[in-house]
């Protein structure tokens, strides 16, 4: 992943249980640690943060349990956000607060979920939640009709904010929200 400011982040791919670490590849080529280890690490690193007040969105998983957490600076304190997700089905939005939006699994996903869904043998059916990282907290704030099941991926922003455009996994098609000011 390539920041705005032009930073490059790298992350083995995940896979369940398995110890990953996230990196960021510095302009002398050096590695510089993240996180890690992390058993399942996927990692989303806010755009627009600078090197000294990085904030990440991360999430972990272990027999099929997720957990996601954040981090708001360098030096912050990691804080587990209480929805069970892979910051794969997650976006930070742009703006002056660590603000992110997540498609949540609705129920259990199983053992090996995060190793089955890459594999597009196993889909989840997700609502949008709202992350407010600094305060290590989530709201939902949309949940679709049961005959709708949607499978929130490739999940991004407009640059205002005002909308979330994501692909169902399940069938492939695009979707957009409005998001509510």
């Amino acid at each position: 992943m390539v920041s705005e400011d032009g930073r490059t982040f790298l992350t083995q791919a995940a896979a369940d249980g398995v110890p990953g670490y996230g990196y960021e590849l510095k302009k002398d080529g050096t590695l510089s640690r993240l996180l890690g280890p992390v058993p399942g690490l996927v990692m989303r690193v806010r755009p627009g943060s600078r090197a000294e007040t990085d904030a990440l969105l991360w999430s972990q998983s272990t027999r099929g349990e997720l957990r996601l957490f954040a981090r708001v600076g360098q030096n912050a304190t990691a804080v587990q956000i209480p929805i069970r997700t892979t910051a794969d089905k997650c976006v930070w939005l742009s703006g002056k607060d660590p603000v992110a939006y997540c498609g949540v699994p609705q129920g259990s996903t199983g053992q090996d979920f995060l190793d089955n869904w890459y594999r597009g043998a196993a889909h989840s059916y997700d609502s949008l939640w709202r992350i407010e990282a600094s305060a290590g907290t989530a709201e939902l704030v949309f949940t679709p009709p049961s005959d709708t099941p949607i499978d929130v991926e490739e999940i991004t922003s407009d640059g205002d904010g005002s909308y979330l455009a994501f692909t169902n996994a399940a069938d492939k098609s695009l979707w957009l929200y409005r998001l509510v000011k």
